[in-house]
């Protein structure tokens, strides 16, 4: 992984490659051929400003986070993408832009947990804290989740019943 690190992780939208012709304003094709429009731009603009004043100590951009280890899957592979994980001392982010109209949950999200326990797995067990940050300009805006993750480890181990599987030591020496 690579950071950008700092104390106010300065991003704008001047450190991507996407760009709109001057003259026309057609859009220039970005990224694997994806049509980047002012309106998209402006869409993540709300993103970007709220992790400026998020202020955190490392920012990892597209960062793409191995979700297998998670399931006890050594070896395996499975990858989701995460658009921003922030690090502070006591807290891990992890933010998701959603450019529907349709309003996604944030309490408790399936993909985002994944990332985060993917990013934790990783980069090791170290936040108490994991703030669940969904921007959705065409819906709720920003919306956000603080998880303490050992109650909801625990709480995801008894309802599971995790404790009668094969990752009995590894999940209770993570909570524990």
């Amino acid at each position: 992984m690579t950071a950008i690190s700092g104390t106010g992780a300065a991003v704008s939208l001047d450190d991507y490659p996407y760009q709109l012709m001057p003259d026309s304003g057609a859009p220039v094709p970005g990224m694997d051929g994806i049509e980047v429009t002012q309106e998209m731009l402006d869409d993540v603009q709300a993103g970007v400003e709220w992790v400026i004043a998020y202020k955190p100590t490392h920012l990892f951009v597209e960062e793409r986070t191995n979700i297998a280890p998670v399931f006890g899957l050594e070896g395996a592979t499975c990858f989701g993408t995460v658009d921003v994980i922030g690090l502070k001392a006591d807290e891990l982010l992890i933010l998701d832009h959603k450019f529907g109209r349709a309003t996604v949950p944030v309490v408790e999200n399936p993909q985002l947990m994944l990332y985060a326990l993917g990013a934790m797995e990783e980069m090791g067990w170290l936040w108490p804290n994991v703030r669940l940050v969904i921007n959705q300009p065409k819906a709720d805006g920003i919306i956000e989740h603080v998880i303490f993750i050992v109650p909801w480890l625990t709480k995801q181990i008894e309802q599971r019943k995790l404790y009668e599987g094969n990752d009995h030591g590894r999940i209770w020496r993570i909570v524990s």
